[in-house]
């Protein structure tokens, strides 16, 4: 079905529903599923944008279809994996995965080329193979990354008060490079180890040594890519809430979150439509829910507002995206990830706001092949294949530019994203030379590009920033108000896996009922 699951929202909606969800993405739609399926209840879910999905969508230039958000996904490898578990049962086990090659990382680091292959030793040989000297400081380094990787979801399910004096906290409160410093890792090495910083949205220097641990653990077991790409993924869970009565209503902007002093009792549309519901579900994000669907200052809403923006967001991205004129078989490419790392010194804010002025290049590149990780690309998409190649960006250099309309940029806007465009394009040649020649289309995004099509004011794609602070935070699944919930990447972590948890833990404390032992152990 998938598309013709969702409706507009200019048709006549009923007022009254069991359950509202604000935002499509997978962390929403996770939610919504699971309210209809375990809750039975009447789901409405509400999209700002003309799709559904956030970043699993994707989109078509020509005669070619280009995924956004979905590169790899971990933990779905096997049947009894708790993310592929999650997802089964959200979409009535309607969705399938296909692994990608064994080494599905291939990182060119200076002089180096170092292989990632699936399982937790396959990582310990690619280190030592690379840091031979270094055996007492990776096997430290290992088994904190998986210890704890191990109890972060508990960390993360506990309340507030608990977290305090949780000994996670021994993680959680320090950031990834001075972890990596006090294990005894050589710069070099922490270099390398930390070469996947974009997957979790922040720099080394600024990240949780928690997040970079269950972000990395997240691949122990090797990567998959969904059969039919990111959108199989939304079409998957919007068919199983509308099986079940739902509704997913597109162009459906949602103005504000009513309430009756501390409870939450439904929403107001930007056109003024309002909409009852005992039950509100925010998967937009913790910044917009509490700046915008909560603009006012009562107390129990200003303290989460004032947290919140103190975090602050993670980072932005810069996204190629390359349409070629030939099969993924074809030109040799065989799916696995390629990336480009560099050293820690030349990995900092300011060298990122640098690359934008142009003085330097790139902290890093990561370039991914979808269509030949997707089975079904060939069949649909002949002769053809796709790459897409993000940078991590900061979103300041852009601010400035932020009040130009989308494809009504002004000229030194345009000039600078094709400078950016050329840099990027030269070295994902370098790292992908079977590409050579078969370029035929050639297209790049922008924070504001992330900003116009999400909402999120940064053009973030990870939510809050994973520093120590946000996990030393109260922010999470639960709100100050009653009857509203966070779902999503800030109720949980970041990517597929972290959004699909948030709805996940969003929807057991909404039905104040474990779902954890029931999906994941059921």
């Amino acid at each position: 079905m998938g598309t013709a699951s969702w409706i507009r929202a200019r048709r006549t909606l009923p007022r009254e529903w069991d359950a509202i969800v604000i935002g499509a993405g997978v962390g929403g739609l996770v939610a919504a599923s699971l309210l209809a399926k375990r809750g039975q209840q009447r789901v409405l879910v509400l999209e700002r944008h003309y799709v559904a999905g956030g970043l699993t969508q994707t989109f078509t230039r020509r005669r070619f279809h280009f995924e956004v958000g979905v590169h790899y996904v971990g933990d779905v490898g096997h049947a009894r994996a708790p993310l592929r578990r999650l997802l089964a049962d959200a979409t009535d086990d309607a969705l399938a995965w296909s692994p990608l090659p064994r080494v599905f990382d291939r990182i060119r680091f200076e002089d180096a080329e170092v292989e990632i292959a699936a399982g937790a030793e396959a990582l310990r040989e690619a280190y030592l193979r690379f840091a031979p000297t270094e055996r007492v400081a990776i096997d430290r380094y290992l088994e904190d990354l998986w210890a704890c990787a191990r109890e972060g979801p508990g960390y993360l399910l506990a309340p507030p008060a608990y977290r305090a004096r949780s000994p996670f906290r021994r993680w959680s409160d320090v950031t990834t490079a001075e972890h990596l410093d006090a294990l005894g890792l050589s710069p070099r090495l922490a270099a390398l180890a930390t070469t996947h910083f974009g997957n979790y949205g922040a720099l080394p220097d600024v990240s949780s040594f928690a997040a970079h641990a269950m972000a990395t653990a997240h691949y122990f077991s090797g990567a998959s890519f969904p059969v039919g790409g990111g959108a199989a993924i939304t079409d998957a869970l919007t068919d199983a809430i509308t099986r079940r009565g739902g509704v997913v209503a597109i162009r459906a902007p949602v103005e504000a979150v009513r309430r009756e002093g501390a409870r939450a009792t439904g929403v107001r549309l930007e056109d003024g439509t309002e909409l009852d519901a005992p039950l509100v579900i925010s998967a937009v994000g913790a910044r917009l829910t509490y700046d915008t669907l909560l603009d006012d200052d009562a107390p129990e809403v200003g303290a989460m507002r004032e947290a919140v923006r103190a975090i602050g967001p993670s980072a932005a991205h810069t996204a190629l995206y390359l349409g070629l004129s030939e099969s993924a078989e074809t030109l040799g490419l065989s799916g696995e990830n390629r990336w480009l790392s560099t050293p820690t010194p030349l990995r900092d804010g300011a060298r990122l706001e640098a690359w934008i002025a142009g003085a330097v290049g790139p902290a890093g590149l990561f370039v991914s092949c979808p269509s030949a990780n997707d089975p079904t690309f060939a069949a649909r998409h002949p002769g053809r294949a796709t790459v897409v190649a993000s940078v991590l960006q900061p979103y300041a250099p852009y601010d400035g530019w932020s009040e130009s309309g989308h494809h009504r940029r002004p000229e030194d806007y345009e000039a600078t994203k094709a400078r950016l465009c050329g840099d990027v394009l030269a070295k994902t040649r370098a790292l992908l030379p079977e590409i050579e020649g078969a370029i035929e289309h050639v297209e790049m995004s922008s924070p504001l590009t992330t900003r116009a099509f999400t909402g999120h004011p940064s053009g973030e794609t990870c939510g809050l920033l994973h520093s120590p602070a946000r996990f030393r935070s109260a922010i999470g699944p639960r709100t100050p108000l009653e009857g509203l919930f966070l779902a999503g990447q800030d109720a949980w972590l970041c990517g597929v896996g972290g959004a699909a948890f948030g709805g996940l833990a969003c929807t057991s404390l909404a039905l104040k009922r474990d779902l954890f032992r029931a999906v994941l152990f059921g």
